[in-house]
């Protein structure tokens, strides 16, 4: 495994034994000339502090943080775990971010502010980790929160394992108006470079890890104006270290009003060289495991690309963009393997919170997105190459959205029609609205959730049809709960006909096909 860091790593030639980076050599530890590697040192972190053996140093970069530092402070003062230090760098802040930070520095000893001129996030956050004084290190923002459980179940998890380098949690957006996003959680596997070599697979305060290791991979590249919270991840994961989970939402990333404004060509300009160095030897690197030296498989790049410029793409139309400027991002070569419903799963999730609203919203949201989404997957199915992407993503998209409504009225969303049936009821015919040609039935008995029927169609599906179509390979669970005093299936008689008499057919076809042998053993 690889072995410990302990914050006494040297810049220059590093060896790499049993696929993982050791230390120049020492009494206890060598390695063949062969197997040295040498890479230029990324950036000059001198270790200025003798790290503790306990508690948790949370660095926290601010620039004109006035409005959110309060909420992001008192997640800190709110923490069961009390062992912690909170670095404010305050980088060239205009506003009253300076005052607030010494407020709470002046009331609470565990805060410490620092200050510097304007020098971006990346540098704030370096600066923070060389004054940081404890053995694990946190990065968070001052615009962001976490739970009061936070430490105390990230260090519980990093301390009862010395094998651990890392500990990461789970992690929820949260909107300006209060409404919270999806859940998220990664993956439980210890090596998570596969991952981080083609996205950044958790938030950045939604981890803890040692100290010693972020100062060994040589911090933030500060030539990154996005996107280096994952370059620093993939480094960390590249060098080999073992990453446990907390499988709790722990982290709360809190999306601002102007977050959709963002630059999004520049997030993808930046996300294609992160890309690209998770792809490749990357020649800032001092420590990498054997196995990771020469980057993931090309194979996934192109479909990873696709995916980063999807989740901006998608954005912009969410904040009234068309987002179609992306697409013309250089090396966007054809992906073949694009999947109408994982591109559907990202839109159904992205739109809304680039609008600053919920996913029940999606309803209220179609006829504002409908027209720049269709443009944009057909642009997107000419780059990538895959016939009906378009169509398929759409038709994805809008059952997805329908099935995930929790209204039980009827509903149009595109070409699909939603309506619930109650099968303890006579399923009358159903007139579909002039722009549908798609049913989609929510199935219950006596309120109780039993399936969903998908029937294709245009002006009126008769009742028997749905009726048919429901009891199709769920007719015995059905009966079966229907077997009781409470409950009863309203079944015309000539829809059971129909279905013994499908089922006696099947008996009959079975005799007739099986083999001689078959027809002695059933006899015996």
């Amino acid at each position: 495994m690889f072995s410990r860091l302990t914050g006494q790593w040297l810049t220059g030639c590093l060896a790499v034994r049993d696929g993982h980076a050791l230390p120049p050599s020492t009494p206890t530890m060598s390695a063949s000339v062969d197997n040295t590697i040498s890479y230029p040192p990324f950036a000059d972190l001198t270790d200025a502090n003798t790290a503790g053996t306990s508690g948790v140093s949370v660095v926290i970069p601010v620039h004109n943080a006035a409005t959110t530092l309060e909420a992001t402070l008192n997640s800190m003062v709110h923490q069961t775990y009390v062992v912690w230090e909170a670095i404010i760098v305050d980088d060239g802040s205009t506003d009253g971010t300076r005052a607030i930070a010494e407020g709470w520095a002046h009331r609470d000893r565990r805060f410490h502010v620092l200050q510097q001129e304007r020098s971006g996030v990346s540098a704030a956050r370096n600066r923070g980790l060389r004054e940081a004084r404890y053995s694990f290190v946190l990065f968070l923002d001052g615009d962001d929160s976490i739970a009061p459980a936070h430490l105390e179940r990230m260090v519980g998890k990093l301390s009862s394992d010395c094998t651990l380098h890392a500990v990461h949690c789970g992690w929820q957006n949260i909107l300006a108006s209060g409404v919270t996003g999806r859940p998220h959680l990664g993956s439980d596997e210890a090596d998570l470079f596969q991952y981080f070599a083609f996205h950044c697979h958790f938030a950045i305060h939604a981890c803890v890890l040692r100290r010693d290791l972020a100062l060994a991979v040589g911090g933030f590249d500060v030539s990154l104006a996005t996107c280096e919270d994952w370059d620093f991840f993939q480094r960390v994961a590249r060098s080999g270290a073992r990453f446990g989970r907390v499988p709790e939402v722990l982290a709360f990333y809190h999306i601002r009003a102007d977050s959709a404004s963002r630059d999004g060509r520049r997030c993808v300009t930046d996300a294609r060289v992160v890309l690209d160095r998770g792809h490749g030897r990357d020649p800032r690197v001092r420590i990498a495991a054997k196995a990771h030296l020469e980057g993931a498989v090309a194979t996934g790049r192109d479909l990873a690309l696709y995916n980063i410029v999807m989740y901006w793409a998608i954005q912009e139309i969410g904040a009234g963009r068309d987002g179609l400027s992306l697409l013309e991002v250089e090396d966007l070569a054809p992906a073949p393997d694009l999947r109408a419903a994982a591109v559907a799963e990202i839109i159904q999730e992205l739109v809304p919170m680039a609008a600053s609203r919920s996913e029940e919203d999606w309803p209220s949201l179609w006829s504002r997105v409908s027209a720049p989404l269709a443009a944009f997957l057909g642009r997107l199915e000419a780059k990538a190459r895959v016939p009906a992407l378009a169509f398929a993503t759409l038709r994805h998209l809008e059952k997805k959205i329908l099935l995930a409504d929790p209204g039980d009225a009827s509903l149009l969303v595109g070409s699909t029609y939603r309506m619930s049936v109650d099968l303890a009821r006579r399923v009358c015919d159903v007139s579909l609205p002039p722009q549908a040609d798609r049913l989609i039935c929510r199935l219950t008995l006596k309120g109780e959730p039993v399936g969903v029927v998908e029937l294709p169609g245009v002006g009126v599906l008769a009742g028997q049809r749905i009726a048919e179509a429901a009891l199709e390979g769920r007719g015995r669970p059905l009966l079966r709960r229907a077997l009781t005093p409470e409950r009863s299936v309203h079944l015309s008689f000539r829809v059971v006909r129909d279905l013994l008499r499908r089922r006696m057919l099947r008996l009959i076809y079975c005799v007739v096909a099986a083999k001689p042998k078959d027809k002695l053993d059933g006899q015996a």
